[in-house]
């Protein structure tokens, strides 16, 4: 008797697990934000763009699965936004395109096979391609990376490394699904990206000496780094060497939010 309760409760045991090795395809559609040295509170909504992704994923328990994800959104930021004046004279703005990898564990908070609609938890690892951006006063397109508008990889200041367009994050959040049918489903998320950069808005540490960043660099370095005379065409000074560009203690983050479809191409009735 007991070898055959012991023989049930295996079988059932594998047969939950076949059951929820399912492949679902999904695609999420929604908006994009920074937070950063660009901004002074955690939502700007002004500053959201478009983002879009696209995910495979594996079920791998009736509550568990594996997915791996591409995504693309663009970030931005801009200094017009905050009330803080200082802030606004400074009057730097930047847009970067994000291309992102990611794979990360999806829980549900409850059974999915008992529950139609539920709550569900995600986090996992990324890495993504970043290229921050501005328009100049006459509107052109400037990349900022190569301007080293900080000194970066300038040999009068070695402490300040040239950044990678290509960094790591953790991406994690949760959301709420709602079944339509045994194939279908309809999500609600929310994503956030722990950064290992504070670079994203090309903004970090502090003013570099004018000179040497006009001389060693350029003369759109100069202009790029501190805009405070385009702000109602009035000039003003360049800040001195030293004085406080960004907050290098504190990295950048980037978010998304929208919709999810959800595609399951497994047969409901295969198993």
């Amino acid at each position: 008797m007991t070898r055959l309760i012991a023989i049930v409760l295996l079988l059932a045991t594998l047969t939950t697990t076949a059951r929820a090795q399912t492949w679902s395809l999904e695609l999420f559609a929604g908006a994009a934000g920074y937070n950063g040295d660009l901004t002074k509170s955690s939502l700007v909504t002004r500053s959201l763009k478009p983002a879009f992704a696209f995910n495979v994923k594996y079920q791998i328990h009736p509550q568990f699965s594996l997915r791996a994800g591409l995504a693309y959104a663009s970030v931005s930021g801009d200094d017009k936004f905050t009330k803080d004046t200082l802030l606004m004279l400074r009057n730097l703005s930047f847009t970067s395109p994000i291309l992102e990898l990611s794979f990360c564990v999806e829980a549900a908070i409850l059974d999915p096979e008992i529950f139609p609609s539920y709550p569900y938890l995600f986090a996992g690892v990324g890495a993504f391609r970043m290229n921050p951006f501005a328009y100049d006063s006459h509107n052109d397109k400037v990349y900022l990376h190569p301007l080293r508008t900080e000194g970066q990889g300038l040999s009068e200041y070695p402490d300040r490394k040239e950044y990678s367009l290509t960094q790591l994050c953790i991406p994690f959040g949760g959301g709420a699904r709602f079944k339509i049918n045994e194939q279908f489903s309809l999500s609600i998320e929310a994503g956030f990206r722990k950064l290992f950069t504070d670079h994203l808005d090309d903004v970090s540490n502090s003013y570099v000496d004018p000179v040497v960043l006009s001389t060693k660099v350029s003369a759109k370095a100069l202009e790029m780094a501190y805009r405070g005379n385009e702000v109602g065409g009035l000039y003003d000074p360049y800040p001195p060497y030293g004085a406080h560009r960004g907050n290098p203690k504190k990295d950048d983050w980037y978010y998304f939010g929208g919709v999810k479809l959800t595609w399951n191409f497994s047969d409901p009735y295969s198993y």
